[in-house]
């Protein structure tokens, strides 16, 4: 093998094009950001936002990102660094209806192949979060298709089920490699494709790692609530997050503050929170800036993951998780099977009772040994660490293909 062969299966040095989960100045960073963000040291990355999988309501939110995507007909891409770009292309939110595919499929071929003459992606990693990347596949002259699915996307609220299966379907079948966040994902996208590798959420440790940090102060509005206090960090959507459990906790804990900091009902506008007001002791905090993030948790005595079982969830590969461990806090979690493995990390509630009990055990007693074993285990679980793991499935995937091309060549 050449050294410019070798060079060019690395993951370094590489335009990639990624169809983004999230939007960029999203406060509640996803594997999307975090990912390309540190790509992008070593590589030039088109970060394309979310091209949208859920029908619009026509709530003020909606409207907000309908506008915002018609304006993008005047928007050139963001530089956010010399190697990174952010572009919102404008898209059509109706995947029902065949027609409006076929518009949105032109739309986007022809916004995205012209952006990418202009600011010279050629040979693009074709990294795609959505399946509203279905179409685009073949569509840009890409040399590789990167499938990274962290989520049961059909099973949102909101969004035409049967389309979305059919284009994640498309996706599968046409990638090159498959990364999945969670056991169930590996499961169902291994059956369409058979290089799938699971790779869960990983979190920014030296980030997270500051709440241990002597000289990180808690937040004044933080102090301002009774400790000790139990938080729970991430958007506040009906859909995951079960209300009712918290209110019942926080019912039967009188003592302690819960503390939710996130955007409520993200990702599912029916969300209904109204029924945590019931309760004086949960504080709805709305969003704070990731960068105070480890502050607000070095104030708060154990981290919460109070999600609902459902089919969305049984997906889900929490990135709190780490985030938690690495803060050096006792984690009480739902009986979310992704984190099975991670039973002697965490504290896992097969029911509402024990839920409760766990959070004042978490609390009354700290469990030194778990918290340390947590912090090391956040460690091994970095988001750079998690890089190092897709670059040698990369580099994998990609001699494997040229062999096979070779192989093929040579029988002809």
């Amino acid at each position: 093998m050449s050294g410019l062969e070798a060079k060019r299966m690395k993951l370094e040095g590489r335009n990639i094009i990624c169809l983004a989960s999230a939007h960029w100045d999203s406060p509640a960073w996803v594997n999307s950001q975090h990912l390309m963000s540190r790509l992008a040291i070593k590589n030039r990355v088109l970060y394309i936002e979310p091209l949208s999988l859920r029908f619009p309501l026509g709530g003020k939110p909606d409207l907000g990102k309908l506008f915002y995507r018609l304006a993008g007909w005047f928007r050139k891409p963001r530089k956010i660094t010399d190697n990174l770009f952010v572009y919102a292309p404008i898209m059509i939110p109706l995947h029902r209806f065949r027609l409006v595919r076929l518009i949105n499929r032109f739309l986007l071929r022809s916004m995205l192949r012209a952006v990418g003459r202009i600011y010279r992606f050629s040979d693009p990693v074709l990294w795609i979060f959505l399946p509203t990347g279905a179409d685009l596949i073949g569509r840009l002259d890409e040399d590789i298709v990167i499938y990274h699915c962290v989520d049961n996307y059909s099973a949102n609220p909101g969004v035409d089920r049967e389309i979305v299966e059919q284009m994640e379907r498309q996706v599968l079948e046409r990638a090159d490699l498959v990364l999945a966040t969670s056991p169930s994902l590996r499961e169902k996208c291994s059956g369409l494709n058979s290089n799938c590798h699971y790779l869960p959420n990983v979190a920014d440790f030296a980030h997270f790692s500051l709440a241990l940090d002597p000289d990180t102060a808690v937040p004044s509005d933080l102090n301002t609530i009774p400790s000790p206090r139990a938080v729970f960090t991430g958007n506040v959507s009906g859909y995951k997050v079960d209300f009712e459990l918290l209110r019942y906790a926080a019912s039967e804990l009188p003592g302690i503050s819960f503390v939710l900091i996130g955007l409520v009902g993200a990702g599912d506008p029916g969300s209904d929170p109204s029924v945590l007001d019931e309760q004086e002791n949960i504080h709805v905090m709305g969003v704070r800036d990731y960068l105070d993030l480890p502050a607000y948790l070095k104030g708060c005595d154990v981290g919460l993951i109070p999600f609902r079982i459902n089919e969305t969830t049984t997906g889900v590969f929490p990135m709190k998780f780490f985030e938690y461990l690495a803060a050096g806090k006792p984690v009480v979690t739902t009986g979310l099977p992704a984190l099975e493995e991670y039973s002697e990390h965490c504290y896992i509630a097969r029911d509402r009772d024990t839920f409760v009990s766990l959070i004042r055990k978490s609390i009354e007693k700290v469990n030194e040994a778990m918290v340390e074993t947590g912090i090391e285990l956040a460690a091994d679980n970095s988001w750079y660490s998690r890089i190092e793991d897709i670059s040698t499935i990369f580099q994998e995937t990609m001699e494997a293909r040229d062999s096979d091309r070779a192989l093929t060549e040579g029988t002809r």
